[in-house]
C-alpha cells in the first residue's frame, strides 16, 4: 500500500561549474551548504517524519526490516534523505538497524549520493509510497499527503472534522441540538398554525403561568 516498486528515485543532481577551478567549486558548494542550513528544518519536524515514515514501512513489509530488494532501497533512500538533515551518524544507525543486509560499501555509496537529502514535499513523499486516506487516517499521519486526495478534499474533511468536534462540545455544554432546536421542529406545522401564531400563544400562556 505504501512503496510502489515501479517508482524510480531521481538520480541525486549534481551541479558542475565548467571553467572553473577546484577553489571556485569548492567555495560553490560551501554557499549551498550554508543556504540549505539556514532553510534546515527542525529536530522536531524531521523527527515527527521519520516516525510516520517509519510506522508506513512497518504497515508495508509487516516487521521492522526493510526487504533486500528495490522497495527496499528505494525506502531506505527515502529515509536517508530525511535524516541527512540530522547528520550522518543517524543515516548509518538506522540503516544499520532497518537494511542490515547491505553491505558497508554500498550504504558508505549511497551515504555519499544523498549528501544533504532531499527535501520532499507532503504531495511528492504520498506518491512514491503510494499512502492512501484510509490508511493515513488509520495510522494518523500529519506530515505525508495521500495519493488519493487533493487539497481541497482534506482541507473540506478538516473543516468536517472540526464541526463536528465543536457540536460534541457545545452538546456537552447542554445547547440545543441544531436538529432539535424549533426552528427544524417546526412544530407549529403539527398543529396547523402559522409560525407568529405558534409563538404568540406559547407567550400568551408563559404570560398567564406567571401572573
Amino acid at each position: 500500500m505504501f512503496s510502489n516498486p515501479a517508482f524510480e528515485y531521481p538520480q541525486a543532481r549534481r551541479v558542475k561549474f565548467s571553467g572553473e577551478t577546484s577553489a571556485q567549486r569548492f567555495a560553490h558548494r560551501e554557499i549551498a551548504h550554508r543556504y540549505r542550513q539556514r532553510k534546515k528544518p527542525s529536530a522536531l519536524v524531521i523527527n515527527l517524519r521519520k516516525k510516520e515514515l517509519e510506522m508506513a514501512f512497518n504497515q508495508q513489509y509487516g516487521g521492522w526490516q526493510l526487504p533486500d530488494d528495490d522497495a527496499g532501497r528505494i525506502d531506505l533512500r527515502i529515509m536517508l534523505d530525511h535524516l541527512a538533515q540530522l547528520g550522518e551518524d543517524h543515516m548509518r544507525r538506522w540503516a544499520n538497524m532497518r537494511a542490515p543486509w547491505m553491505l558497508p560499501k554500498e550504504l558508505d555509496d549511497l551515504i555519499d549520493d544523498v549528501g544533504l537529502g532531499k527535501r520532499w514535499t507532503a504531495t511528492a513523499l504520498g506518491k512514491a509510497l503510494h499512502l492512501d486516506n484510509a490508511t493515513r487516517k488509520r495510522h494518523n499521519i500529519r506530515t505525508i499527503r495521500p495519493f488519493d486526495r487533493t487539497k481541497a478534499q482534506l482541507d473540506q474533511e478538516r473543516k468536517e472534522r472540526h464541526a463536528a468536534a465543536e457540536a460534541a462540545r457545545r452538546l456537552k455544554a447542554g445547547a440545543t441540538p441544531r436538529t432539535a432546536s424549533k426552528q427544524q421542529m417546526q412544530p407549529w406545522k403539527n398543529e396547523g398554525m402559522s409560525r407568529a401564531k405558534w409563538y404568540r400563544r406559547n407567550r400568551q400562556n408563559e404570560t398567564a403561568e406567571t401572573n
